[in-house]
């Protein structure tokens, strides 16, 4: 089986095309997701919307984009389906493993995503004033 496509936002954060830039050159015409996950469609069964909304908050930010709305939502389909029912088919355990990885949510994967969203640094001083 062949190996999955490691995303462009992946190689970009390892570095990759400071080391190989002509990887880049293939990818540069790839369309960009667009908009956030958001909160879970309306269709979705109550177990899976309760799903999607604890997968999303643990999410690494910036990854997911409303583009992947249905792949995140078999992934929530399949852990509400696991939850339920206590075991999955090896197939449906074996997707849904791989949808895990996709959205960088296991210990390994995340080692790999790195994200552009900085995270800002709250200052607790911030909005006091200085006394006359």
């Amino acid at each position: 089986m062949a190996r999955s496509r490691t995303p462009t936002a992946v190689l970009e954060a390892r570095g990759s095309y400071k080391k190989d830039p002509q990887r880049l050159k293939d990818r540069e015409d790839e369309p960009q997701g667009v908009g956030v996950i958001g909160v879970p469609p309306s269709w979705l069964l109550k177990d899976a919307a309760t799903v999607w909304r604890e997968l999303a908050a643990s999410l690494p930010e910036g990854l997911a984009t409303a583009t992947d709305r249905p792949a995140f939502e078999a992934l929530c389909n399949y852990v509400s389906e696991q939850r339920l029912e206590g075991l999955l088919e090896s197939k449906d355990a074996a997707q849904m493993i791989k949808l895990f990885s996709v959205f960088g949510m296991t210990p390994a994967d995340r080692s790999r995503v790195k994200s552009s969203v900085k995270k800002k640094v709250e200052n607790p001083f911030e909005g006091l004033r200085r006394a006359k």
